[in-house]
Parts: C-alpha cells; sequence; structure tokens
C-alpha cells in the first residue's frame, strides 16, 4: 500500500494557493508520498475522451487499495474534480481530502461524503463540516501542525481499515463460500469469472462470498470489474494475492492448464477461518441454485465432485487410471469441487502433498486433478452430473434449451453456429 498526495502547478493557479499546496505536499512527501501532479489549464477545451485520458495520466501510478491525499482546490472545477475523484475511488483507495481556502462551496458536500477523512486549515470549514454531520475532520491550525495532522489521519484510516478488514474476513451466517484460482496473462481470463459470478448470483437468493486466488497477472482494473459484478449484488469478494514463483518449478508439466488451477490446493491453508468452501473453475455457466450444491453434507468427505465424464466413458485415460489406482467411474473433474476443508486439514497440508505427488508422477497427464484424486480417492462423494455437466455433451446430443444444470466447458470455446441457448448465453 502507498501513499500518494496531489499538489497543483500551472498559470491559471494563484501563488498564494500554489505555494500552500506545495509545502503540504512537501510534508506527504516527508511521510514517503508519491506526488501526484495536476495541472490547472481550461478544462472546457477537452472532449469528454481527452478529459478522461489526461486523468487517467495523473492516477498512472496508484495501486489498489493505496492512500490518497487529494488536495482540492484543484482550480479546474467541479466536474474534473468529481471526474478525478471517481477514478481514484476505482481503485478502492483510502481517500484523505486536504482542504485550503476561507470556505467551502456546498456543492461539494457530496464529493466530500465519499472521502475517509478531511483535513481543513481554516476554523471556518471545519465548523461547517461538523454541522453538516461529517465526523472525521481534522484541523491544521498551522503549517507547524501539518505533518501531526497528515499522520494522525493516516493512521486513523489504517486502524479503520484493519479493523474493517476482520469484520469483512469474519464468516457470516448461512453465506455460501466460493473460491476461484485466477491467473491472467492475457487479461481475458478474468471476463470468463465474471460470466461464471454473474450466474450464480442470478441463480440464487442466497448470499455468496467469492474468495479469489490471483497473482500478479491479475491487473486492478480487472479487480475493480469483478468487485462491481458482486456489489451489484450486494455480496462479497475477498482478494489473495499469492506469489508469483509459487509453482514456478511445475509449469512446464502443467501442459495446456493455467498455473491458476494450482491454486485451489492452497485453499485449506489460506482459508482458514473457513469449515467449508465450493471451488469453481472459470469456464461455467450456472443455471441453478447453488444453495442445492451448499445443502449437500460432506461431514464425512473430504470432497464431493461428479465423475469425470470423459474418464468414465473411456474417450480418454488418466494415470491414475491407467495405473489402476483409481477406477474410471470412480475419477471425477475438479472443475466443481464441494471442499470440506476442516476434513481436509486433518489429513496432512494439501498444498504440500500435492507437490509431492507431482514430484513422483511427472508424467501425470492432467497434474492438480490427478493429485486430487489420488490423495483422496477414499474421501470424495460422487454427486450427480448435472453439477458438472460437460457442454460438449449438449452439442452432441442436440440439446437447444437450458436445463437445471452447471454447465462445463471444459476449456472449449462458446461455439455460437451451434445455436445452443447455453452458448448464446455465456458470450
Amino acid at each position: 500500500m502507498k501513499l500518494h498526495i496531489s499538489n497543483i502547478n500551472g498559470f491559471n493557479a494563484s501563488k498564494e494557493l500554489l505555494d500552500a499546496q506545495t509545502k503540504i505536499s512537501k510534508v506527504g512527501i516527508e511521510l514517503g508520498a508519491y506526488e501526484m501532479g495536476i495541472y490547472t489549464y481550461p478544462v472546457d477545451s477537452d472532449s469528454d475522451v481527452e478529459l478522461s485520458k489526461r486523468l487517467d495520466g495523473i492516477i498512472s501510478a496508484l495501486g489498489f487499495g493505496d492512500i490518497v491525499v487529494l488536495q482540492l482546490p484543484t482550480l479546474n472545477g467541479y466536474k474534473y474534480d468529481s471526474l478525478l475523484l471517481a477514478k481514484i475511488l476505482a481503485y478502492r483507495t483510502k481517500l484523505i481530502i486536504y482542504i485550503h481556502g476561507e470556505c467551502l462551496d456546498s456543492s461539494y458536500l457530496n464529493l466530500l461524503k465519499r472521502a475517509d477523512s478531511i483535513i481543513v486549515n481554516k476554523n471556518v470549514n471545519y465548523h461547517f463540516l461538523k454541522n453538516h454531520g461529517f465526523c472525521s475532520v481534522f484541523l491544521d491550525s498551522n503549517y507547524g501542525h501539518t505533518k501531526k495532522c497528515l499522520m494522525d489521519a493516516i493512521e486513523c484510516l489504517c486502524f479503520v481499515e484493519n479493523t474493517l478488514l476482520c469484520m469483512r474476513n469474519r464468516v457470516v451466517e448461512n453465506e455460501i463460500q466460493v473460491g476461484f484460482g485466477l491467473y491472467d496473462k492475457t487479461g481475458d481470463y478474468t471476463s470468463w469469472v465474471g460470466v461464471t459470478i454473474q450466474s450464480i448470483l442470478e441463480h440464487t437468493n442466497s448470499k455468496v462470498c467469492f474468495h479469489i486466488l490471483h497473482d500478479s497477472t491479475l491487473s486492478n482494473a480487472n479487480k475493480i470489474k469483478l468487485i462491481e459484478i458482486v456489489e451489484k449484488f450486494d455480496d462479497r469478494i475477498q482478494f489473495y494475492s499469492l506469489s508469483d514463483d509459487l509453482f514456478e518449478e511445475y509449469n512446464a508439466q502443467m501442459g495446456n492448464y493455467t498455473v491458476g488451477a494450482m491454486f485451489r490446493v492452497m485453499l485449506p491453508k489460506i482459508l482458514g477461518d473457513l469449515n467449508r468452501i465450493i471451488y469453481l473453475d472459470a469456464d461455467l455457466l450456472f443455471n441453478r441454485d447453488i444453495q442445492e450444491l451448499w445443502d449437500i453434507d460432506i461431514n464425512d468427505y473430504c470432497l464431493a465432485a461428479v465423475p469425470d465424464l470423459n474418464v468414465k466413458k473411456g474417450y480418454i485415460w488418466t494415470y491414475p487410471t491407467r495405473g489402476k489406482v483409481i477406477e474410471k467411474f470412480k475419477y471425477f473433474n475438479s472443475g466443481v469441487l464441494y471442499m470440506n476443508l476442516e476434513n481436509i486439514r486433518k489429513k496432512g497440508d494439501l498444498h504440500t502433498q500435492t507437490i509431492e505427488y507431482l514430484k513422483e508422477h511427472p508424467e501425470s497427464d492432467l497434474p492438480d486433478q490427478d493429485a486430487l484424486n489420488v490423495i483422496y480417492k477414499d474421501d470424495t462423494l460422487l454427486i450427480d452430473e448435472n453439477w458438472n455437466y460437460f457442454a460438449e455433451s449438449i452439442r452432441h446430443a442436440d440439446e437447444r434449451e437450458l436445463k437445471n444444470k452447471v454447465y462445463h466447458y471444459v476449456g472449449t470455446l462458446c461455439t455460437v453456429n451451434s445455436q445452443t441457448e447455453m452458448d448464446y448465453l455465456f458470450i
């Protein structure tokens, strides 16, 4: 988490305001802040596209969850300030607004409500905001007090954020827990996760919390898109950043599968406060209520999963089935996994067990899936195929209408020419 502070420059700014903002900016830099330069200019000369690009340049160094001290006024007008504020907050930043000047324009009240805390250097502004119900307002009575004032505001934000983080990570009663592993080298994979999330939320009235395990390939912009989908339904989403080199030595062994598929084996360790979670691949379309899956009793099992149709019918052979370690009708597909995390932890560290399996069996065809099948071959409840129904089965059967199923594309692209409702809906 980085600290940023804005500072204006340009011919349109008065020397008094330039000096005032520069002084505050220097204090911020002493505290380790990065400066965000804001140029004052005739804003009306910009088209909406030009203005948006200009603002994107200002916030280009922002990271997800950073702290921003925005000094107002920018002298570029309400529209400019409003758009700048929206772009800053899109990164889920913690925002401190520092207000210079004798009195506040009441038209800015709605903008100021979006700040986490406000610093003013005039008594009149302090009392104005207090009278309008603002709580987290700091008065910088003189420039010698500025550093302490900024530090107090930042420390207050950090305290509040840590408190909220603890609250967000608490398990909410009756909330369904869903996990994804996200490796998005091209930037396109997130859209598939978004479709799966959207389809889940459109088919349930239950509360859902999504847990996204990812590495540095997930961009801030794509994080925001996922957050917007979930918040539209008033549900929760949490992100957990994993080291890029966590499974680096096994990249070659993954073949056509992304290393993100390996992230699922980290769920029992990372989500230590959860007892159960439904792990999902990204190429799924829900056309039934996920609550029904959550209600399945897995108290005596580590996993619940659907037998892999291709293995069951003999279309493909996997390393465990070739070696007769697992009978082919018991080999499951790991695209939909209902995980009893409590029982899994009792059986050992899944991450370590998976790594050991991969070291011993480098010839494994489906590395993570094979490992899970072998580790839990006697601890998996096999459930109805409609919870993980292969899309190819529909195309071969020429089914035209969606049914009460979870459709799995199994890495294949949607086929518009098939003219099935399933393909059109996913697209």
